[in-house]
């Protein structure tokens, strides 16, 4: 959304100064904290971005795990077991 210079996840602090010429000053305090939160969220979605992954994965396990004590072909089970042996 360039054309309303609305970049990135928002609530930037608002220039403190804006010249005549147009051109925009900001508090390097505000902006410094602004970032250091950003950076904040960033880890914070990181590790919940991990979390789901770990999830995700488990989920799989469990139902290969269901798949291999339902499944009645003796022949498949082993392979199935064995499958899971090498992951």
């Amino acid at each position: 959304m360039r054309v309303t210079g609305q970049r990135g996840p928002g609530n930037f602090p608002k220039p403190t100064l804006i010249t005549t010429g147009g051109e925009k000053v900001w508090d390097w305090q505000q902006v410094a904290s602004w970032l250091s939160e950003q950076r904040e969220q960033d880890q914070v979605n990181a590790a919940v971005h991990a979390a789901r992954h770990v999830l995700a994965t488990a989920d799989r396990v469990l139902a290969a795990r269901d798949a291999l004590q339902g499944e009645p072909d003796d022949f498949a089970r082993k392979e199935l077991r064995r499958l899971l042996q090498d992951a």
